[in-house]
């Protein structure tokens, strides 16, 4: 440490404590004004902010996600644009996970999630089986992966995702298009054999199909056609690739009144209200409340996106009680707010 405009010599330098809790060989990285670094136990993630002059305050910022935090190795940042205000950053877990942490420091937001396919049997060959590194550049992120001993470099393509018409919520994506003889073909090699979800062009889910060891789809089945109509060619086209499911879970849900609190009392969570926005598809604590499908289980019409609050009604008594909001479908789930009413 010195004074600005000096030179920094042998002979005047300076070195401060800043923290006793010790940190892990992972680079810190700057976000948000902040420095964030993995402590030591590589179980806890802390971030330095100067509170005075020469004075830092080393806060935990996953005290209540450090289930979340597994020996990181690498750490980057996604920040702001002129299109998307919130700051993200990514911890790649030594299990090939990453902890995602949403930061806004002047508000005190701090939210974790958990990117995670390696539980996700429908999902065992999505890219997040095995993250070894990642990094942003301007309005992208890439990561190094490990995927059955190849090891490879991707883009993150969908992260500011501002065309809400043509979505495509699926890993390893790729387009396709009927051929005239109703099949789909000229399939990359590496989903030979695998199962992948179907999403046509206009949004619209189609299902799931295995891949031939030609690399050819039946469009048939997935109601997907080519037309030829008045000397006019009509071929639909569509992506595939490995969906990724969603799971929100809260805190168990407490209430202190006067005098006493519910905690570790058998309680019940008998109502649920959901605020959405732009979604699909979504299940509270196991039960549905709307589910785009038809009778053969395709999301091929209705496609009007449900925002608003939504009521769910639930039973069950626990001593942990949570709320889990559920998704196995790749579609739009917006969740803006939830409230709960409790039963002793």
């Amino acid at each position: 440490i010195q004074d600005t405009g000096q030179p920094l010599t042998p002979t005047n330098i300076l070195i401060e404590r800043m923290t006793g809790y010790g940190a892990s060989r992972t680079t810190p990285h700057i976000s948000n004004g902040n420095t964030f670094y993995v402590q030591r136990n590589g179980r806890t993630v802390r971030d330095l902010e100067r509170v005075s002059a020469n004075s830092f305050a080393p806060r935990d910022v996953s005290i209540r996600s450090s289930h979340l935090i597994n020996n990181p190795n690498d750490i980057c940042s996604f920040g702001g644009s002129d299109t998307r205000p919130e700051e993200y950053i990514f911890f790649v877990n030594a299990d090939g996970t990453v902890g995602v942490l949403h930061s806004v420091i002047s508000e005190s937001i701090l939210g974790w999630t958990l990117w995670d396919s390696t539980g996700q049997t429908d999902n065992a060959d999505g890219y997040l089986d095995s993250v070894m590194t990642m990094t942003a550049v301007n309005e992208n992120l890439f990561w190094v992966t490990n995927r059955n001993n190849v090891v490879s470099l991707e883009k993150f393509t969908n992260f500011d995702e501002l065309d809400i018409i043509n979505e495509c919520y699926l890993d390893d994506a790729v387009a396709i298009q009927v051929a005239s003889d109703q099949t789909i073909s000229n399939i990359p090699s590496h989903f030979y054999n695998k199962t992948v979800h179907v999403i046509k062009d206009d949004g619209s889910y189609r299902g799931t199909q295995t891949v031939s060891g030609t690399g050819t789809l039946d469009a048939s089945l997935l109601n997907l056609k080519y037309e030829e109509i008045n000397g006019v060619i009509f071929a639909d086209r569509a992506y595939i690739g490995y969906s990724y499911f969603m799971k929100l879970e809260t805190m168990p849900v407490d209430f202190q009144y006067p005098g006493s609190e519910l905690t570790g009392n058998r309680r019940r969570i008998t109502r649920v209200k959901v605020e959405t926005e732009g979604a699909l598809s979504m299940s509270v604590n196991g039960k549905t409340l709307f589910n785009r499908t038809t009778a053969s289980g395709l999301i091929q019409q209705d496609q009007a996106r449900v925002d608003g609050k939504q009521d769910f009604r639930l039973l069950g008594y626990s001593e942990d009680p949570t709320i889990e909001i559920t998704q196995t479908l790749p579609a739009s789930c917006g969740v803006m707010q939830l409230v709960s009413e409790v039963t002793v």
